[in-house]
């Protein structure tokens, strides 16, 4: 049983740290590149993080709950 503890306890301080490696991401963007694609044909940060707050909402957040 303290394995799964552990293992629980590692998923969330990695979970808190892609939260926080997100905001220092989006603090360094100007407002200016926010829809501009971060390479030639690919998706801009408002793209990226709106795939990322869909997955945490439809696909994440029921299985939590």
């Amino acid at each position: 049983m303290e394995e799964l503890h552990a293992y629980r306890r590692r998923l969330l301080e990695a979970l808190i740290g892609q939260i926080q490696a997100l905001e220092e991401a989006s603090r360094r963007r100007k407002p200016s590149d926010w829809h501009r694609p971060l390479e030639p044909g690919g998706w801009s940060a408002h793209q990226v993080l709106s795939h990322v707050r869909d997955a945490e909402v439809i696909a994440f957040m029921p299985r939590i709950q």
